[in-house]
């Protein structure tokens, strides 16, 4: 199995916990970096801000509301920078 078809079956198992779980904020946060991996920090961000107004207490949300820190860039978007 590709790296790309495994990607989108975790994408597809994230989607399905949260449709099952509304709650399960882990399952959103997963589901945000799915985009934030592919360099679309736009849809990235709607969905760790969806996660933080479920559970707004939980430190895991909190990246929804700072700035993206340089680390969190994946390693597939770095060496597509160049």
């Amino acid at each position: 199995m590709s790296d790309l078809q495994q990607f989108e079956n975790a994408v597809a198992a994230f989607r399905g916990a949260f449709r099952l779980k509304p709650d399960f904020i882990e399952a959103l946060n997963n589901l945000g970096h799915a985009p934030f991996d592919m360099g679309a920090l736009d849809a990235a961000i709607t969905t760790f801000n969806q996660a933080s107004n479920i559970r707004p207490d939980d430190l895991t949300t909190l990246p929804a509301s700072a700035s993206v820190p340089i680390d969190w860039i994946s390693p597939w978007q770095q060496s597509n920078a160049d």
